[in-house]
């Protein structure tokens, strides 16, 4: 009797079999890489997002109390900084200074400030006391210069810190906030005036509009307001008393609106004013790509350890003192245009690290902007 015959696999069945077996958890292994990547992607967006609007929440609330008499002042101008100490300055920085009006609270706080009293026994001080410091008439009438300023780190990488000051304008034993030696040949103010907001803010820029600006958006509703050279649109810096304070030789970036109108007698406020920051989180600090080779300053493709770790196409990222924007990436390698934001392009080293941070923007109207400027 022949014998039953024994059922099984052959081992070209076993060897398919683990074939697709490996394929398939390839494929499953990379759809939950793909996916674990665009789940860290959003939450560090939602993060940077969450600060960012912390930021222009904060911003907003002093723009919103701008002063437009004849002691209001509005200047918006940029620094160029050194960052690898070789002489040359090639990262732009922008400052936003501005007089403004300070509510009951806060002109309370400042005096508290002033004194080095504690608040709770400076809540109690009558704010219209005929005997009240002569130094702080101006207080009293709650007129306030507050800065806004993207200063340098002390070390060569560029790890942006966002300060703020805020000054009396009837504080003579503090420097102003408009004076010309308030930052120091690295662009850092002088210490003991800021407080600072923020670090790892890479970006802030300024986009501020006259009255012949066009910011109405069309019916597509794609176009908007930026800034250039026409007379229809905005400006990156801003002098409100036509005073040359911008210095132009710095950077192309301290071009006053070419439509500024020509009023004097009361400072120029912008018509609308729109700011954006870049914030990277502290965990993206110690997780960022690099560089897989030395490029040099007409590179505009080149590879990098981790293509994962790049801002979207279209997006921006800083390289030591040059802003890039990316054009495409594939796998480890970026196509880019160079030199952006005003910054020159350079050669760069192997392991050069590529920052970037998440873009958050707050546009508003002014609305003690003046209606009668001679235009």
């Amino acid at each position: 009797m022949r014998g039953a015959r024994k059922s099984g696999f052959t081992m070209v069945e076993l060897l398919l079999s683990l074939g697709l077996f490996s394929l398939l958890l390839v494929g499953l292994l990379q759809l939950l890489d793909t996916s674990t990547d665009l789940w860290r992607r959003v939450e560090k967006r939602r993060e940077s997002t969450e600060v960012s609007s912390a930021l222009t929440a904060r911003l907003e609330r002093d723009l919103s109390t701008l002063e437009a008499g004849p002691e209001g002042d509005f200047l918006a101008d940029w620094a160029m900084v050194d960052l690898d100490g070789n002489g040359e300055a090639g990262l732009p920085l922008a400052r936003l200074r501005f007089v403004r009006r300070a509510s009951a609270r806060e002109v309370e706080r400042l005096r508290a400030a002033r004194a080095g009293d504690d608040l709770t026994e400076a809540a109690s001080v009558d704010l219209d006391d005929p005997d009240a410091e002569p130094d702080w008439a101006r207080l009293d009438r709650g007129l306030v210069e507050v800065a806004w300023v993207l200063a340098p780190t002390d070390d060569k990488t560029f790890q942006g810190q966002l300060m703020r000051a805020e000054r009396s304008l009837g504080d003579e034993e503090r420097i102003s906030l408009f004076d010309s030696r308030l930052f120091n040949a690295s662009g850092r103010p002088v210490p003991g005036l800021f407080e600072e907001l923020k670090s790892g803010v890479l970006w802030m820029d300024m986009a501020l509009a006259t009255p012949m600006t066009v910011t109405d958006l069309p019916a597509d509703g794609k176009a908007r307001w930026g800034v250039g050279d026409a007379p229809t649109d905005g400006g990156a810096s801003w002098d409100a008393w036509l005073r040359g304070r911008p210095n132009l030789e710095l950077t192309s970036l301290n071009r006053t609106p070419s439509a500024m109108p020509h009023e004097t007698k009361l400072p120029l406020l912008p018509r609308r004013v729109r700011v954006a920051f870049e914030v990277q989180s502290d965990k993206d600090q110690l997780r960022r790509t690099t560089l897989v080779s030395e490029i040099d300053h007409s590179s505009v493709s080149f590879l990098v350890v981790d293509g994962r770790r790049l801002p979207d196409v279209d997006g921006f990222f800083l390289i030591d003192e040059e802003w890039f924007k990316v054009k495409a990436v594939a796998g480890g390698r970026v196509t880019v245009q160079r030199g952006q934001r005003g910054t020159p392009a350079v050669a760069h080293k192997m392991g050069a690290k590529l920052w970037y941070g998440w873009r958050t923007e707050i546009e508003l109207p002014i609305g003690m902007a003046r209606e009668d400027w001679s235009l």
